[in-house]
């Protein structure tokens, strides 16, 4: 998923594409929404299976939606693990999903856009920059969440770990653990 900022900052419009009329922000609750469930209130062990299937370049089901317009749309979840620095393992992985988890709250609680950057040569694809930002042992990385359309009722939610270069951007910008 290759994203460039949109020209608009801070894009709250609808993402209009065959498959789901729905806001930004509404998306980005149920993936909260759903990203909490199944990292921080399933069991644990189930959680780490999670982890380590999607770190092998596993999809796992992820989200199911029903609209008047599009009807049942389904997502997968995958992980994009190509901009992290060190050994990525569960417990730094849940460290950044929760920075990250952290962001969001505080975007939605304050009312904010949800600085959605839109993919300029595909508008079907964009990130929510609200990076989670770790330092561990030095290894700075920022986890953040992005969505793209698969195909006619499908979409796939991302979670995208930033190249070194913008995770340390973003960790001036943010509380690092």
């Amino acid at each position: 998923m290759n994203m460039t900022e949109s020209g608009q900052s801070g894009y709250t419009g609808v993402m209009n594409t065959s498959f789901l009329d729905l806001p930004p922000r509404d998306l980005l609750i149920a993936i909260h929404n759903n990203l909490n469930q199944r990292f921080f209130a399933d069991d644990k062990i189930v959680s780490k299976r999670l982890f380590r299937s999607l770190a092998h370049g596993t999809e796992a089901p992820f989200i199911a939606i029903s609209t008047e317009e599009a009807g049942e749309v389904r997502s997968v979840l995958r992980l994009d693990m190509s901009g992290v620095t060190g050994k990525l393992n569960f417990r730094m992985f849940r460290a950044a999903l929760a920075a990250h988890l952290y962001r969001i709250d505080q975007a939605l609680e304050a009312g904010d856009d949800c600085n959605v950057f839109v993919n300029k040569s595909d508008s079907r694809s964009f990130i929510y920059n609200l990076p989670g930002v770790t330092n561990d042992n030095g290894h700075v990385n920022a986890l953040v969440s992005g969505v793209e359309v698969d195909g006619p009722g499908t979409f796939v939610v991302y979670l995208i770990y930033l190249p070194v270069e913008l995770a340390e951007a973003a960790s001036n910008d943010s509380s690092v653990d």
